[in-house]
């Protein structure tokens, strides 16, 4: 059940925060939301896709078989990460995503869902293949 709250919140924010994520939910482009898992977000590619991945879904404690609270959202060449739990940059390094290209969105304060903060902040500077931010980090 907190697995389908989660994933309903992150749909609405990105209702809030992307005209594109609006423009599929409305039901305007429903044969796209059919090759949601078929099209990968590339940076600068113009799509009108968007897919969502659960990098982690842990509680608090730290557990070898499941990383902390944290999701990517990936709509046209926007890589949005929300919340930032315990090994949020070994999960985006696995799908190879430099850590330097996403911007993150926290949802609560919560130690759980802010502890990898640290680690994508400092990652992210890193020469690519880790990194490569240009700009400063803004949570």
């Amino acid at each position: 059940m907190h697995r389908a709250l989660c994933a309903v919140r992150i749909v609405l924010v990105m209702a809030m925060v992307s005209p594109l994520a609006a423009k599929v939910l409305s039901g305007d482009n429903l044969a796209a939301m059919d090759r949601i898992d078929q099209v990968p977000a590339t940076p600068g590619a113009a799509t009108t896709d968007f897919r969502v991945t659960l990098l982690g879904t842990a509680t608090h404690g730290p557990r070898p078989d499941r990383f902390g609270a944290s999701t990517l959202v990936e709509a046209g060449s926007e890589r949005l990460v929300f919340d930032c739990g315990r090994s949020c940059t070994t999960r985006l390094w696995q799908l190879k995503i430099p850590l330097g290209t996403v911007k993150l969105f926290i949802t609560h304060l919560h130690a759980d869902h802010t502890v990898g903060i640290p680690d994508l902040w400092l990652t992210g500077w890193l020469p690519v293949p880790y990194g490569g931010r240009r700009e400063p980090f803004r949570v």
